[in-house]
């Protein structure tokens, strides 16, 4: 089905041009193109409209408020079945624990992620090993986010060893950590990162949001003092892509951890990845990837998306 942007709030019609509105589409949401009908007289000029579905409301609005949506990035990556909440509209990473809605699971998740495990099984293992922890976190009516503290713990009761980023990354002259698109290049070659971000009621990072959430760096291609990022999101089970300096303007101040994995095996459910240098005639400085998909995308094409995500957080 193929989806549009909505760049600006636009209302939907119970029929193209005049008809009765039905409610206002906010700015910057995905929904569904149905159908289109052109050369409608709207305001002394011919317009095109589009049939559109908007969560369970299907109507008409003006052409000129979208854009084609055509972000391929893998999604529903993690396995989150038996969790997930009745409502088809509530995040992905929302899930009924002892019949009560947790909507902080986004650490879970993260490192479900990077142990390539089912979220219940990485639940279910870590309450076995500590009851106390979990009963604290999200048993009952807990519901509270967790620490990278909390998340290095998680991931040792699993045997995977791991540190904070502070501390991978500190300066032993300076006495504080350095984070540099090349030194998370150099991490990528042997780990995957969970970092502490700000998302907005979206989960989109950024966005004027001021929620403090996890998220996995998965990739990153450099461009001297600039890069794109491949982040694993769990807020919608989704892969997406930022400028470097979206993510570093974002930070949630909540730290993050460090993990070593082994990239030969790991397929990030499903997806295989390599750990290939560009071998090209440019200086390392100019380009440095730490790691592609299997189906691997093309520059032009993850620019072509960054503009279209950077186009819906408008």
């Amino acid at each position: 089905m193929k989806k549009l942007i909505v760049l600006n709030q636009v209302p939907m019609r119970s029929s193209p041009g005049y008809g009765n509105k039905i409610l206002d589409v906010p700015a910057n949401v995905i929904v569904e193109y149905l159908d289109a009908h052109r050369g409608i007289p709207y305001g002394g000029v011919e317009s095109d409209w589009f049939q559109i579905k908007y969560r369970d409301k299907i109507g008409w609005s003006y052409a000129g408020y979208f854009d084609e949506y055509g972000n391929v990035l893998r999604v529903d990556v993690v396995d989150l079945s038996g969790l997930q909440t009745p409502d088809e509209y509530d995040a992905k990473q929302y899930i009924i624990l002892d019949g009560r809605k947790k909507v902080n699971q986004c650490g879970e998740i993260s490192c479900s992620y990077i142990m390539k495990k089912p979220l219940k099984e990485v639940l279910d293992g870590w309450e076995r090993k500590e009851p106390s922890v979990v009963a604290r976190i999200f048993k009952g009516g807990s519901d509270r986010g967790t620490s990278s503290q909390t998340l290095i713990g998680l991931l040792s009761s699993f045997d995977y060893s791991s540190v904070s980023m502070s501390e991978y990354f500190k300066d032993e002259l300076l006495g504080r950590p350095i984070i540099t698109p090349k030194r998370i290049w150099d991490a990528l070659k042997s780990n995957k990162i969970i970092m502490g971000v700000k998302i907005g009621r979206d989960g989109i990072i950024g966005h004027s949001g001021n929620i403090n959430h996890w998220v996995v760096l998965d990739a990153i291609d450099v461009y001297g003092s600039q890069a794109i990022v491949d982040v694993y999101n769990p807020y919608n089970n989704k892969f997406e892509i930022y400028s470097w300096d979206e993510i570093i303007s974002n930070t949630a101040g909540i730290d993050g951890v460090v993990v070593p994995v082994d990239l030969d095996s790991f397929d990030g459910l499903d997806d295989g990845f390599e750990n290939d240098i560009v071998e090209e005639d440019v200086t390392e400085e100019a380009v440095v990837k730490a790691e592609e998909p299997k189906e691997v995308l093309s520059l032009s094409k993850k620019l072509n998306i960054l503009w279209e995500d950077y186009q819906s957080r408008m």
